[in-house]
């Protein structure tokens, strides 16, 4: 993926729904969109990889790429999030299949549980796409939310320097 071409418009855009401060919401210390009920299993396939977990090795350039499906009941929500140092780079671009979801892209440090950098967080959102530059060594990623009353499958294709991916419960 080209830089330049998503920095003009994600960089505006992701400033603009930049959000400050975290809520306490189940065991890891921030809101994503508010507390709701999961109705069904979310079913995650990573590409090339068991479900939820991507085992697609890194090149030789330290550049690894992962394509990630995501499907959502109405009210349901998960996470995706990769193992990242501070500094690594990634491109991503996901999109939205049976309507628009809620998403809160975040990162967290190891074990402090309470602390988390907001990069975007938008509502009823059909796609996005950009560059993430980890702020710290942690866990960096993408919550959403499908506040439809249909199922909502979301496609998440992401490009750069990462440990690991991986769907949290």
């Amino acid at each position: 993926m080209k830089y330049q071409s998503h920095l003009t418009f994600a960089v505006p855009v992701m400033l603009a729904l930049t959000l400050a401060g975290c809520m306490k919401e189940g065991g890891h210390g921030h809101s994503h969109d508010g507390a709701a009920p999961a109705n069904a299993a979310v079913v995650a396939t990573v590409a090339n990889a068991a479900p939820a977990t991507s085992t697609t090795p890194a090149s030789d350039s330290g550049i690894r790429s992962d394509e990630v499906r995501v499907t959502l009941q109405p009210n349901q929500g998960t996470e995706i999030k990769m193992a990242m140092k501070k500094g690594e780079k990634i491109d991503y671009s996901w999109q939205t299949e049976g309507g628009p979801v809620n998403h809160d892209t975040h990162g967290e440090p190891p074990g402090d549980g309470k602390t988390v950098h907001r990069y975007s967080k938008g509502v009823a959102v059909a796609q996005n796409n950009g560059t993430l530059v980890a702020a710290f060594d942690g866990e960096h990623g993408w919550f959403w939310r499908n506040r439809n009353d249909r199922e909502v499958t979301i496609t998440l294709k992401v490009s750069g320097q990462y440990q690991s991916i991986a769907q949290k419960k």
